[in-house]
């Protein structure tokens, strides 16, 4: 495949959509990603998969913003059209499903009457009962 073909990349093979241009992190000594480039057209659906400790997550983390890069470059929507869940805590158990997206919707400032709607709108899309 050549780089005018490849999705989110133009024929320079520069990102056109969001996404990650030669990203490393780290976390203290430990390098979690080195050099990594991911490229998303727009309306695109991407899978990240891999095996425990690959990066998934690091990965994920700096593409929403979550995670600091080190080096090279992220691209990303509007944190506004942005949503993510992480896989790992930020879900919490003893909550309920109202409560957990609550809490996130707090966390990122969203005003409490603006997440009661659309929590209520998400859970009722996705079948979610109260």
């Amino acid at each position: 495949m050549t780089a005018a073909t490849r999705p989110g990349r133009d024929a320079d093979d520069r990102i056109t959509g969001w996404g990650l241009e030669g990203v490393t992190v780290r976390y203290g000594h430990h390098v979690a990603l080195d050099r990594v480039s991911l490229g998303v057209g727009a309306g695109s659906v991407t899978a990240v998969v891999g095996a425990d400790g690959a990066g998934k997550s690091t990965l994920l983390r700096t593409l929403v913003g979550a995670q600091p890069a080190a080096s090279g470059r992220v691209r990303r929507p509007d944190l506004r059209r942005i949503g993510y869940v992480s896989a790992g805590p930020g879900v919490y158990a003893d909550l309920t499903v109202d409560e957990n997206l609550g809490f996130a919707a707090g966390a990122y400032g969203v005003r409490r009457a603006t997440a009661r709607r659309r929590a209520s709108s998400s859970s009722k899309a996705n079948g979610l009962t109260r």
